[in-house]
């Protein structure tokens, strides 16, 4: 499935310094009759744009993709990204290079009463953050991981006894933070092993497979920001939002 939002040339014409609403109008005209096999015009939504980044971040996509209607062709776009915040447990450290030795944090999270790992943080310290922390990290080292079965031969274990703030972008499929960066050490609070997860992973982008139009636009339902794309008998797909 190939999804285009612009067009720059067409039949040996420039059209670059069009503006953007007419360049997107003469692509859907160029795709509309007939439309070609695997390729897809993405459709536009319009409003506030705080409300429609607001909406995004909800329901775990990675922010939105915009340009101004009248804009000629300009190489590059404005994306908004959607930043998360939450609170992890560190339950060890990999040494690194700067930072007093601090390479990164080893996070986990509860997930059913147990701790479950979602991966490490190496981003966002200074010195004046990271010394002091690994200082307490050092004091409550054990001799084994606080999760049975991870394993990590680089890693120095410690009681899951310190909170820390951490911003990321999503989660991967693995249930990893994606892009994540120390924000702080939580002193006032406490690890909670019956803390639920809260995971902010889209499950509403995916491919509904041998699914009639109604059932598509039903699958298409769960996020406002999505739209449900059918062609012939391909498989219905819910895509990405574009601005």
């Amino acid at each position: 499935m190939f999804v285009v939002f612009d067009l720059t040339m067409l039949n040996g014409e420039d059209l670059r310094d069009r503006p953007l609403a007419e360049r997107r109008e003469r692509l859907f005209d160029l795709l509309s009759t007939p439309h070609p096999e695997g390729i897809v015009f993405s459709e536009a939504i319009e409003g506030n744009p705080g409300d429609l980044l607001e909406q995004a971040c909800a329901f775990g996509l990675e922010g939105v993709v915009s340009k101004l209607l009248d804009s000629p062709y300009r190489s590059g776009r404005v994306k908004a990204k959607c930043i998360k915040s939450d609170e992890f447990v560190v339950i060890g450290y990999e040494p690194g290079g700067s930072y007093g030795g601090l390479g990164s944090l080893l996070l986990a999270t509860a997930e059913d009463g147990k701790l479950a790992y979602i991966g490490g943080v190496g981003t966002g310290f200074n010195s004046e953050s990271a010394l002091p922390l690994k200082a307490k990290l050092d004091a409550i080292q054990t001799g084994s991981s606080p999760i049975p079965g991870l394993k990590n031969k680089n890693a120095v274990w410690t009681r899951p006894a310190i909170i820390v703030e951490v911003k990321f972008r999503g989660w991967t499929e693995d249930d990893q933070l994606r892009h994540p960066s120390f924000k702080r050490v939580r002193e006032d609070r406490s690890p909670s092993p019956a803390r639920p997860l809260r995971r902010y992973r889209s499950t509403h982008l995916r491919t509904v497979r041998g699914q009639t139009p109604a059932a598509c636009a039903t699958a298409c339902g769960v996020c406002p920001l999505s739209i449900c794309l059918t062609i012939r008998s391909r498989p219905c797909r819910v895509s990405r939002a574009f601005l």
